[in-house]
């Protein structure tokens, strides 16, 4: 993962909500992705600034956004969690 894209995916993880989201999305026994409505009835915020929240982690590339129909399916993008934990841990801890 180049700096540009671990510093994106930093800056995306820093709010609570979008870490919020990524549990919720987490937790899903849906192997299809969760839809965004679903997720937005467990948590305390409005549409307009949850729909701000997802547009940043997909920007990020920690989300992943499929349409289907008139509904929006979120999945958490693992290789990109991955990599981002690896960066992670090179730059606190060196290579080990």
């Amino acid at each position: 993962m180049d700096q540009e894209n671990f510093l994106l995916v930093q800056r995306a993880l820093a709010e609570p909500k979008r870490l919020e989201i990524i549990e919720t999305i987490r937790q899903s026994s849906a192997e299809d992705g969760v839809s965004c409505s679903t997720i937005l009835a467990e948590m305390s915020i409005s549409q307009a600034t949850f729909s701000h929240h997802v547009a940043e982690l997909i920007k990020a590339e920690v989300i992943l956004g499929r349409k289907e129909g008139r509904f929006m399916k979120l999945t958490v993008n693992e290789p990109v969690v991955l990599a981002y934990l690896e960066a992670l841990k090179t730059k606190m801890l060196g290579s080990v």
